[in-house]
């Protein structure tokens, strides 16, 4: 397993296959203690054991590359357009 954080400063946690697993700083911020953010590394890795992201993966990798690309382009509001529209 592989842990990151992200300096991002939105909300956000998610997991790639191979047992990369991704929290943004925002999210370690917010949580109340050390059970909630367990929580939700447990969750993520839920995904990753479940294949989830592997089953995904083909599909969803043009667009989160557009919405990481619009977040470094457009900032924040871009980022979050271009995730809507791609979900």
């Amino acid at each position: 397993w592989t842990f990151t954080i992200l300096d991002w400063q939105f909300i956000n946690a998610f997991a790639l296959p191979g047992g990369y697993v991704y929290v943004t700083r925002c999210l370690i911020t917010l949580a109340e203690n050390e059970a909630q953010l367990a929580g939700v590394l447990a969750h993520e890795i839920g995904h990753v054991t479940a294949r989830h992201s592997a089953e995904r993966y083909g599909s969803s990798q043009i667009a989160g590359l557009a919405t990481v690309l619009s977040g470094i382009l457009l900032g924040q509001a871009g980022a979050q357009a271009t995730g809507g529209l791609s979900q």
